[in-house]
């Protein structure tokens, strides 16, 4: 396993911004991260020598801190130059045939290789035009839903339509401004002060479910949201999504929302959780899969959405 590129890029910082190693170490005892607080200036000296390197993880909470586009790191660094986790791998690849044979995911259209990707920010009642048909039998969402609305919050989301052959496979919507939503459902802390929350989504099967999860990371990374937020809230319905989450990103029940009394048969409730989006990132898999989409998938290649759709 190679350590040139975390090595080179962190030396070529340090030069470029003229910071001496007391000076980063001092940083990072201080950063809040308990990863780094124990970093002295022999392990520095070895990270940047090439010597050893630091878990994926800290070397993304070394970009944090220090400045360093995180998002040109991620993209440009070379995945098979780390090694997974088997059994993380195994995870991964585990919950990807779940989605694929999962009976909920089952699609009665012809499917096609290509996926086209619709992205617009939309306002509450837009965002609700356009997706409320997927959330017929989703009574404990709805519910809580009209709580917010009693609240009166009202943010506006961040919308992916994934599409076949003009069909849609896919959503996901979510908002950076979750804190309200946090107070309102009892569960914020300050942690997740500054948190993603994602709505209820919907997809076909795993490729359509990775295309909407590296939607997620490339907007968290090419937004620099990496400053401030670590943490993405969402509701889970079924155990494997919850293991998944649980394994892989740190994932973390924050309280189970019961179906409404009039609830259908098919809702059973959710439990509401938070999940860290760097845990995700640091697997080589994940990487590799947003690498493959951000290149086949520029944000420049974006359709915008319209009333169409609604």
């Amino acid at each position: 396993m190679t350590t040139s590129f975390f090595a080179n890029t962190l030396t070529s910082y340090l030069e470029a911004k003229k910071l001496n190693r007391e000076t980063v170490v001092d940083m990072f005892s201080h950063c809040g991260y308990n990863e780094l607080a124990k970093c002295d200036l022999t392990t520095l000296s070895r990270w940047a020598s090439g010597k050893t390197q630091p878990s994926l993880y800290k070397q993304f909470l070394v970009c944090i801190v220090l400045g360093i586009d995180l998002y040109k790191f991620i993209i440009n660094m070379n995945h098979q130059d780390y090694s997974e986790n088997k059994r993380d791998r195994e995870i991964i690849d585990d919950y990807t045939s779940y989605l694929n044979n999962s009976n909920s995911n089952i699609g009665y259209f012809p499917r096609s290789d290509d996926v086209k990707v619709y992205y617009s920010l939309l306002e509450k009642q837009q965002h609700r035009d356009i997706l409320d048909r997927y959330y017929s039998n989703f009574d404990s969402y709805i519910s809580l839903r009209k709580k917010v609305d009693e609240a009166g919050i009202s943010q506006p989301f961040n919308v992916f339509l994934f599409k076949e052959n003009n069909v849609m496979c896919g959503h996901l919507s979510f908002t950076d401004k979750n804190s309200e939503y946090l107070k309102l459902f009892g569960v914020y802390r300050e942690e997740i002060k500054h948190s993603i929350g994602i709505n209820p989504t919907f997809y076909i099967d795993g490729k359509v479910y990775w295309m909407a999860m590296c939607c997620l990371c490339t907007y968290y990374l090419s937004n620099h949201k990496y400053q401030t937020i670590k943490f993405c809230t969402l509701s889970v319905k079924n155990r494997n999504t919850w293991e998944f989450y649980k394994s892989i990103a740190d994932g973390e029940t924050l309280t189970y929302f019961t179906p409404s009394a009039n609830s259908n048969s098919f809702d059973k409730g959710f439990y509401y959780v938070k999940f860290n989006i760097l845990r995700l990132l640091s697997k080589p898999s994940v990487i590799e899969k947003v690498q493959h989409f951000t290149k086949h998938h520029p944000p420049t290649s974006f359709l915008p959405i319209d009333d169409s759709d609604s």
